[in-house]
């Protein structure tokens, strides 16, 4: 015999549980409602898990919205600054030429200047008269062409008409002269040709070549490369072809060649070469 703690009912059969006693009705109760309890624990645990699941996955993703939107940020002004240096750049330019052509104007007698407050146009008379200097050259440069000369004086290359080195540090030369005479029709003439450059930076060129007889008329000639690049002290050969056609005025025949610079500078020209002149004599048919 018992009393249950539940309903204060005497039991015969009963149970105890967590040190009370109760009769089998209530403590089948009791068993449920604390099923009940332990499963909504779970639950709360389980949603608070979630929670914390999704707490993290709208911070990560604010992080990434904040780190693109600084990214675009960076990219727009990145892109200002761009612009801003490209107009700043164009304006340089524009006031370079602006310059050039207020000074080219001046040396064609027309330039200004202006004087305090006051806008006068004078004559280059108005200036004292200085010669010009000659482009100067650098020793190596100066020892080089001089060497060049001795050498093609002891070969006995009278008709070989070499102009100094220029600035530059590029040089074109012949290996072997043109024939002497050149009879007409001759079909392929070849003609090798040498660049050098003595200066301490590499060069992209294009060969300039021109053929002309006795009357002025063009001679087609080809050249192979047409284009090229010479590294700093190293040469490169040409070849250059040509033919005479039959009805080719006889006389005399000059070929001039350069190398010139294919980059295109605004403050200073183009590289180029000495120009390579040579000459021969064609004989027309008997």
């Amino acid at each position: 015999m018992g009393r249950c703690e539940r309903c204060r009912t005497e039991f015969t059969s009963g149970a105890s549980h967590g040190g009370h006693e109760y009769c089998m009705t209530c403590y089948s109760r009791v068993m449920q409602d604390e099923e009940v309890k332990r499963q909504q624990v779970e639950k709360l645990k389980q949603d608070k898990v979630e929670f914390l699941k999704q707490h993290l996955r709208e911070e990560y993703a604010r992080q990434d919205r904040e780190r693109d939107r600084k990214a675009r940020e960076a990219a727009e002004e990145q892109k200002r600054l761009d612009i801003i240096d490209t107009r700043k750049k164009r304006a340089d330019t524009e006031e370079e030429m602006r310059k050039r052509m207020t000074w080219g104007l001046f040396y064609l007698g027309k330039g200004r200047r202006v004087v305090g407050e006051e806008r006068q146009i004078f004559t280059p008379l108005d200036r004292k008269k200085k010669p010009l200097a000659a482009p100067q050259q650098k020793e190596g440069e100066r020892a080089t062409y001089a060497a060049g000369l001795k050498r093609r004086a002891k070969k006995g290359e009278g008709k070989k008409a070499l102009l100094p080195t220029a600035p530059s540090g590029l040089e074109l030369s012949a290996e072997e002269d043109l024939p002497k005479e050149i009879p007409v029709g001759q079909g392929e003439i070849k003609l090798v040709l040498l660049g050098r450059n003595s200066s301490a930076r590499q060069f992209a060129l294009s060969l300039k070549v021109l053929v002309l007889d006795s009357q002025h008329n063009q001679v087609s000639a080809k050249a192979e490369p047409r284009t090229l690049s010479i590294a700093p002290g190293e040469q490169a050969k040409i070849t250059v072809t040509f033919g005479l056609p039959a009805d080719a005025a006889p006389g005399e025949l000059k070929l001039s060649a350069l190398l010139q610079e294919n980059a295109v500078y605004i403050d200073k020209p183009s590289a180029r070469s000495n120009t390579l002149e040579l000459s021969s004599v064609v004989k027309g048919a008997r």
